[in-house]
């Protein structure tokens, strides 16, 4: 039996397919709002999440390979 540490909580739909479609030019609250959805959410064990990366619909993505756009808005840190 694994035991806790060996699990984690992961996003069916990768956090990075939100960042490449609309994610690196929005605001806060529209990635924010994305992330805690519980019904995108799985239990997988944690050897299998390395391996999985962020593969979704057949598209490998790489989290952050996309800078930000024009309409990129953050309070959470100085973008100067």
């Amino acid at each position: 039996m694994r035991s806790a540490s060996n699990w984690n909580v992961d996003h069916i739909v990768p956090l990075a397919a939100h960042w490449h479609a609309v994610g690196f030019n929005s605001d806060d609250k529209a990635r924010v709002d994305t992330t805690p959805e519980i019904s995108n959410l799985q239990l997988i064990a944690a050897d299998a999440n390395k391996s999985a990366q962020a593969d979704y619909e057949g598209i490998k993505y790489e989290f952050m390979t996309k800078r930000t756009g024009p309409e990129f808005k953050t309070d959470k840190v100085d973008l100067v």
